[in-house]
């Protein structure tokens, strides 16, 4: 049975081999990408396309399948039926209210919707630094925001300098589910925009690096801070190089999703050895209902909105459209168990 989380306690996985089975495996995955994209090598966009369309029952969608779970898992024992029925309604409420949203300003949920994946991915792997790739020197709220901002940047923001196109086609295939493109959002592709974000970025991940080097010399925990630059170089060349849909596919797949979940058999196995194969097992048994309702919204709002046309791109921007409405309960519940599990707590 899971303990109870302490509120405002920092908290540490149980050591066991997480580092060889599932972190050093991603940077080996995100390696080989970064090696491939740096021979001129041209792969058409279907292909490109194809780790979302996997995500769609492969590790990224089913990744928040089990939101309505965790609460019950945090305390130990399943929620009763009313507070459950009162989860699931401000859930799908918050679901509801992103699918308005969508239909009445298109372009503008779609900023909403970069910034709230910004924060939410950026979060996510500040958790996983914290937990397994020793974060131990970041020893205050400024340098764990900083941290959480230049990661969650590395997939939102990267994707837009460097591949201004492909980040605009995604943008018109959303918006244009909902109503024509309005333009507003031309600014942000414009050269003189990208190379102001661009700037103000690398001096943010530049200055983080200097503040972070003090505090880890200081604490003679340098070989965290080098693990933590490198984790951080090697997205910062894979977002650069791998074209975006790709690249974020493939991302949201075998690091996001695969991190969130690794997370999620923890806090249901708090009090017992972690299994990761068992726990997977038992992760995605979990998900599958929720995983499947999902997937009839999807073709819910296929039907509602499928004037988009067969066509792949459509396809996936109905997928990320309810992936968007998706997000944000799930980026709720998740930064309330970061609250509950000291993420920003400092000492």
């Amino acid at each position: 049975m899971t303990q109870p989380i302490e509120i405002g306690t920092s908290w540490q996985i149980k050591p066991y081999s997480v580092a060889t089975k599932i972190i050093v495996p991603q940077w080996a995955i995100i390696t080989v990408f970064i090696v491939i994209f740096l021979l001129p090598i041209e792969i058409p966009l279907w292909i490109q396309m194809i780790p979302l369309v996997l995500s769609t029952v492969f590790l990224g969608l089913p990744h928040g399948a089990v939101d309505h779970l965790i609460p019950g898992w945090v305390k130990g024992k399943p929620l009763p039926i009313k507070q459950m029925t009162v989860l699931l309604i401000g859930y799908l409420g918050l679901v509801a209210a992103v699918i308005a949203l969508w239909i009445i300003s298109p372009a503008l949920t779609f900023v909403g919707f970069i910034l709230m994946t910004w924060w939410h991915w950026g979060t996510g792997d500040l958790e996983a630094v914290l937990s397994h790739i020793g974060g131990d020197f970041l020893i205050t709220k400024e340098s764990r925001f900083m941290t959480a901002i230049i990661r969650g940047g590395l997939p939102m923001l990267l994707p837009l300098i460097f591949f201004p196109m492909d980040y605009q086609l995604a943008a018109d295939g959303i918006i244009s589910i909902f109503g024509l493109y309005s333009g507003m959002l031309t600014t942000f592709f414009a050269v003189e925009t990208r190379l102001i974000l661009g700037f103000l970025f690398v001096v943010l991940i530049a200055v983080t690096f200097i503040r972070t080097w003090r505090f880890a010399s200081q604490l003679n925990l340098t070989g965290q801070w080098y693990a933590y630059v490198f984790e951080t170089t090697l997205l910062i060349l894979f977002f650069s190089l791998v074209p975006p849909f790709l690249a974020v596919g493939i991302y949201f797949c075998i690091w996001h999703s695969f991190r969130h979940i690794l997370r999620m058999i923890q806090v249901r196995q708090e009090d017992e050895p972690v299994h990761l194969k068992n726990g997977l097992i038992q992760f995605m048994m979990s998900a599958l209902a929720t995983t499947l309702i999902a997937l009839s919204f999807l073709g819910g709002l296929y039907l509602v909105f499928g004037n988009a046309g067969w066509d792949l791109l459509s396809l996936i921007s109905i997928y990320l459209a309810l992936i968007a409405a998706l997000t944000l309960p799930h980026t709720v519940i998740v930064s309330w168990l970061d609250y509950l599990q000291g993420i920003w707590k400092t000492y």
